[in-house]
């Protein structure tokens, strides 16, 4: 029997839809999240980290936001909203 371990969901068995989940999140939180197009290269490079556990997403927020009240509030708004609108990567599959 083989047996495997996926540690890696992000942009490989999923595709986010970012601009919705963008609507979403700006909806919730009053700012957006789309770093594509940013001028803010350290903001790129902390998303770019984060995305796979390099860097604190808290980092990105802030980088954005500096004055975040419920920095917590806002990764749950982020997680949901990913788990919100995501879809299988077919082309995968």
């Amino acid at each position: 029997m083989i047996k495997a371990i996926i540690l890696d969901f992000g942009s490989v068995i999923y595709k986010a839809k970012w601009e919705k989940m963008n609507d979403f999140f700006f909806e919730k939180n009053g700012f957006n999240i789309l770093v594509g197009g940013a001028k803010d290269q350290e903001l790129i490079r902390i998303y770019t980290e984060s995305d796979v556990g390099k860097e604190d997403f808290k980092k990105f927020f802030l980088r954005i936001k500096p004055d975040l009240e419920d920095i917590e509030k806002v990764i749950k708004d982020y997680k949901e909203g990913y788990s919100k609108f995501k879809v299988i990567n077919r082309e995968l599959l």
